[in-house]
């Protein structure tokens, strides 16, 4: 199964990547995400990983380790469980307009991902919904502190 998900941002990418590198301070600003913490390795780097419970649509901890990370632009990770693998990249583009394009695609394999259906996909896309939602409104803010002149430079 594949999903993807986008929105334009009001600043650099720089300022979405200052909220999103910090993952114990997710559950500040995002309602569907509790409990972030590193569990292994240096943050951001291959191979290292943390933990973070999902909230919804039911609870679940999941495990990420980061395949790729390019800051402030681009992530990739993978996270596993016995019957899903979920991998997930996540890019931050800057627009000529001085906006950024903030996307993440997933795609799900695995025994149980045969069982996705369109109520599974509404509900995991609706997580991301809530996440970037709340991600840009975080970044903008940052942006807004940092230059209160133009938030976009």
């Amino acid at each position: 199964m594949y999903l993807e998900y986008a929105t334009v941002v009001n600043c650099k990418p720089e300022h979405i990547w200052e909220a999103f590198c910090n993952v114990e301070e997710w559950p500040r600003w995002s309602s569907v995400i509790a409990n972030t913490q590193w569990i292994e390795g240096e943050p951001w780097k291959a191979g290292s990983k943390f933990q973070m419970q999902i909230l919804q649509p039911i609870p679940v901890t999941f495990r990420p380790e980061v395949i790729e990370c390019r800051a402030p632009d681009y992530v990739h990770w993978i996270g596993k469980t016995t019957a899903i693998t979920a991998e997930q990249w996540f890019s931050f583009e800057e627009q000529p307009d001085a906006t950024t394009l903030m996307k993440t695609w997933q795609e799900f394999s695995g025994p149980a991902s045969f069982m996705f259906g369109e109520g599974v996909k509404t509900a995991i896309t609706n997580i991301y919904v809530d996440l970037f939602r709340s991600l840009k409104e975080e970044a903008e803010k940052r942006a807004q502190h940092a230059n209160p002149e133009n938030p976009a430079v």
